[in-house]
């Protein structure tokens, strides 16, 4: 079935722009309030399609930026209520509700208020919902390309939940990760639970409590400061850190893996929903969060906007592996870069995965290794102390007959 044809003089979203009937009060695709967005825009920004031509509104997108960041605190989400609220959004948003409906309805209940208060806020501005939700935090600049990819497509429903099931993803590898951590965590406590116990008679239980608490309580720590404060810091506090993971091995080759990865899935929805490739280099460059791109994006949106292919423009940041660069190179000359970048995603994904592993293996093998040998040594000097005690009471008893 054709497209249906716009009639010239029809009015135009300008979030989406796309034709909306004259009548309406919201938009029937990205759901904003035309009343209510009218204040933000110059006056001729209600124009019919036979108006001002498209490009010049596109130039906006195109050297524009990336979803606002606010300098105010983050909402955050775990992973679990992040899916729960993405899922929520898609199935209300599939029922025929608008954002604007859904945020001011009870299907927000569940969730903190702030979270409501701030979704409605922005939206009664005119913000799309992509933008809302970055700038409050709660999902990342490639969860945000995404949501922005089904809104110009008209489709937020399906890129709502293709974000859903990625956090759903997200949470069962996180869970993965954390049972394969915790073998070697039950190791490394009982060693130290186990191994200054002849402390504890010898010394008293003050000495053995001095021993063994604190390597237990450190990694405690570890633990807390890994999965409940690391994640509700802004980016940029973490950014020291990433740094130093981008020049430490094997970390640097995982960091490496995953920047790829998130860069070429940002890359792909930009590509799918139409989005000018300039505004999806920032928005990829911006998602993959790597010192050795991130900072490199205005450059090769320079080298795009002065003739180069993607393909050549990246090659410029001396980021990306030659077999990508010549799979980004053949997509573009065959008009299937939508295609390719998903394969470049799934198998640096795959790599990052399998060098985590590795890396985890590793270290669950030495600190078994070191725990072995440690009580390896425990007994044999328990024994040579036992028999030593032992023999200077049998010499006493002899000296005393």
């Amino acid at each position: 079935m054709g497209t249906r044809p716009v009639i010239a003089g029809t009015p135009i979203c300008p979030a989406c722009e796309r034709a909306r009937p004259p009548a309406a009060i919201e938009c029937p695709f990205c759901g904003i309030v035309y009343a209510r967005y009218r204040p933000r825009l110059p006056p001729d920004a209600l124009q019919p399609v036979d108006a001002p031509p498209p490009g010049a509104r596109d130039g906006a997108k195109a050297n524009g930026a990336v979803a606002p960041k606010s300098d105010g605190p983050r909402l955050f989400l775990t992973l679990a209520q992040t899916e729960r609220f993405l899922t929520c959004a898609a199935q209300s948003l599939e029922a025929g509700l608008s954002p604007t409906q859904f945020v001011d309805g009870p299907a927000l209940g569940a969730f903190p208020p702030r979270l409501r208060v701030h979704l409605s806020e922005a939206l009664s501005r005119g913000s799309t919902l992509s933008a809302a939700l970055i700038e409050l935090g709660v999902i990342t600049p490639a969860g945000a390309a995404l949501v922005e990819a089904g809104e110009t497509q008209g489709k937020l429903a399906g890129a709502l939940t293709a974000l859903a099931r990625r956090y759903e993803a997200a949470r069962q590898a996180r869970r993965r990760m954390l049972m394969v951590l915790l073998y070697p965590t039950v190791l490394f406590v009982l060693s130290n639970v186990i191994l200054p116990l002849p402390t504890a008679v010898t010394e008293g239980v003050g000495a053995y409590l001095w021993s063994a608490v604190p390597p237990i309580v450190v990694v405690a720590i570890l633990y807390v400061a890994a999965l409940v404060v690391f994640p509700r810091l802004p980016a940029r506090t973490l950014a020291p850190v990433r740094r130093v993971f981008a020049y430490v091995p094997p970390i640097s080759k995982i960091y490496g893996h995953r920047a790829t990865s998130t860069f070429a899935e940002t890359l792909a929805a930009s590509v799918s929903a139409g989005l000018p490739i300039t505004l999806g280099v920032r928005l990829a460059a911006d998602a993959a969060d790597h010192p050795k791109l991130t900072p490199k994006a205005e450059a090769v949106v320079a080298r795009i906007e002065g003739g180069a292919s993607l393909s050549d423009a990246l090659a410029s940041v001396g980021f990306f592996a030659s077999e990508d660069l010549a799979l980004v190179g053949h997509g573009e000359l065959v008009g299937k870069l939508d295609e390719v970048l998903p394969r470049i995603h799934a198998e640096h994904a795959a790599r990052a995965r399998t060098l985590t592993t590795a890396v985890i293996i590793g270290v669950s093998t030495v600190v078994l290794a070191a725990v072995v040998v440690s009580v390896a040594l425990a007994i044999v000097g328990g024994f040579t102390s036992y028999f030593g005690t032992m023999n200077d009471n049998i010499d006493v008893l002899f000296r005393d007959l």
